[in-house]
């Protein structure tokens, strides 16, 4: 989804062929945010697993995903579905 004057609308193109310069540009700058959403979650429910249980080992939660990307890239071609520049 991405949002025009406040409303969602759905935008379908091919990554590889389609869609406006802008067009591309918002879609990447929302998946980063709803990205970055999920990390700020998943940090503040670490802390908060670690403020009410504080007698278990704490949690840690790492902020830096290149080597999961590495991996998941690594585990993508080795499927023989290319080197993820490929349309989805």
């Amino acid at each position: 989804m991405l949002f025009e004057n406040g409303i969602a609308t759905k935008h379908c193109f091919d990554t590889d062929t389609g869609g406006t310069k802008t067009l591309r540009q918002k879609s990447t700058k929302q998946r980063r945010e709803a990205i970055a959403d999920h990390v700020y979650r998943a940090v503040c429910d670490v802390e908060r697993m670690n403020k009410m249980f504080p007698q278990d080992p704490h949690l840690n939660f790492f902020t830096d995903f290149s080597d999961d990307v590495a991996e998941l890239r690594a585990a993508e071609k080795m499927k023989g579905e290319g080197d993820g520049s490929e349309a989805a």
